[in-house]
């Protein structure tokens, strides 16, 4: 009995010894294999950075052409600015001058009636004296 023990015993600690030496293994295992799957996603993060990064540059770029558009857009409107502005301040010029001449041309007008009135009076005169010197000499 005491030899059936002792066998017990022996591979007793043998599965003991066993169970301890794959235990680490596993162990190792288990860590290459979280290595493993850490690699792989650390892979898939850096090309989802790199897709993302392409997305953020070609948006930068379209940013950078709309901004300058919008500066040739606000040239643009500087320089209509400044043409409607010449154009009314040549428009307010014109407008004077039709003004000043609207004035003169009525001054003339009536210095032109005044003078045709001196006229129309001084032709009755004459047509009156010549009627009276028609019944003169008749």
């Amino acid at each position: 009995e005491s030899e059936i023990s002792s066998d017990n015993l022996d591979n007793s600690n043998s599965n003991q010894s066993a169970a301890f030496s794959i235990e680490p293994l596993l162990n190792i295992n288990a860590n290459v294999f979280q290595v493993e799957a850490r690699s792989i996603m650390i892979e898939e993060l850096e090309n989802e950075l790199k897709e993302k990064g392409k997305i953020v540059a070609n948006m930068t770029g379209e940013v950078e052409g709309q901004k300058e558009e919008i500066n040739n857009c606000e040239l643009e409107i500087t320089r209509i600015r400044k043409q409607i502005d010449d154009e009314y301040k040549e428009l307010a010029r014109t407008k004077s001058v039709l003004q000043q001449s609207a004035k003169e041309l009525i001054q003339w007008d009536s210095a032109i009636e005044s003078r045709l009135d001196q006229t129309e009076g001084r032709r009755q005169r004459l047509k009156q004296q010549e009627k009276d010197l028609k019944v003169k000499l008749e």
